[in-house]
């Protein structure tokens, strides 16, 4: 087979959801975003890079009414 690699991107995209499931709702990172939520003010932003798919904490920043934008690197 001549098939390219998969690039960074794709990898993740393929992985991401088992990523999720198996990482997603660490309560060390619940705690943090808890946490978060109680000295942030209201209406405040978030830039979310390097925590995985990004999906459970931007729901609940978004939950809390906080804007959440996430940031992924992408060489």
């Amino acid at each position: 087979m001549n098939e390219r690699p998969m690039t960074e991107a794709e990898l993740f995209d393929a992985i991401g959801a088992g990523y999720e499931q198996a990482f997603g709702h660490r309560p060390v990172v619940e705690r943090a975003v808890r946490g978060l939520l109680r000295v942030l003010p209201g209406g405040a932003r978030v830039l979310d890079i390097g925590s995985g798919t990004g999906r459970p904490v931007a729901r609940d920043l978004v939950a809390a009414g906080v804007a959440s934008r996430e940031s992924t690197y992408r060489p």
